[in-house]
């Protein structure tokens, strides 16, 4: 049955108008880097309560784990509620569209670079531990709870909140300018960035991890670049709880 060419020019007209009502790349970046803005600025209530917390106990401080989980859940929540707002702005009303969700593709691909996520989070998480073993320390001091929350926040939220911020609305906007390279190095970079706060060395330990985030979410899909994050981040996890267990 052939299609009316009435419909065709309709469905094309549709679409150019789509593209031309797209944000520009320095609206998204600017929209990116203005979210991420009001995420480091959630962190200055806990920074206040750590300066007022020191007299009475003399170990608070930013990288305490219960600062750390409370500042990530913080830092999610607001990623989620950025992610809501912002896909709907790039999908033009439909929210799944403005993160490009579509099923999963290339399935033995996704294995693949799964495998690869879990390797080398073995690889940085000991090596990482190595280089900071006060880390360790500082979470052997904490309560099972925290550890609880941590984890859950470690391996549910921040993979959520991060790829459909980043490799979600962002990267979808980007794609309506730029080819995959360039959209896929500057949200690698955009997000290594963020994680400047917690170490300048952190980003070379995660540099690896973007690059398979990225091939993930170009050739798989935004779902695939989730969960890779999340398998990630559970290696990451269950490291640390090892490494915990091991001298109690």
């Amino acid at each position: 049955m052939a299609i009316p060419q009435e419909s065709l020019t309709a469905a094309s007209e549709q679409l150019a108008e789509t593209v031309g009502r797209s944000e520009s790349v320095r609206s998204l970046i600017l929209a990116a880097i203005g979210w991420w803005l009001l995420v480091e600025l959630s962190g200055l209530p806990v920074g206040w309560a750590i300066f007022l917390m020191k007299p009475v106990v003399p170990n608070a401080s930013w990288d305490n784990p219960i600062s750390v989980t409370v500042m990530l859940i913080l830092a999610s929540g607001i990623l989620l509620i950025a992610d809501r707002k912002r896909s709907g702005i790039v999908g033009h009303g439909n929210h799944r569209a403005g993160v490009d969700d579509r099923p999963i593709m290339r399935w033995w691909l996704l294995i693949v670079l799964a495998l690869l996520a879990v390797v080398w989070a073995f690889f940085a998480s000991a090596v990482w531990n190595g280089l900071v073993p006060q880390w360790v320390e500082k979470w052997r001091q904490a309560s099972p709870w925290t550890v609880g929350a941590f984890a859950v926040a470690t391996v549910v939220l921040a993979p959520f909140a991060e790829e459909l911020f980043f490799r979600g609305w962002l990267w979808t906007g980007l794609r309506r300018h730029w080819r995959a390279f360039p959209t896929a190095l500057l949200t690698c970079v955009l997000w290594l960035a963020v994680h400047l706060e917690l170490s300048l060395v952190l980003p070379l330990f995660l540099l690896p991890t973007a690059v398979i985030l990225g091939f993930a979410r170009h050739f798989c899909g935004i779902r695939a670049a989730i969960i890779v994050h999340a398998i990630y981040n559970s290696v990451v996890v269950l490291v640390l709880l090892a490494l915990l267990a091991s001298k109690n």
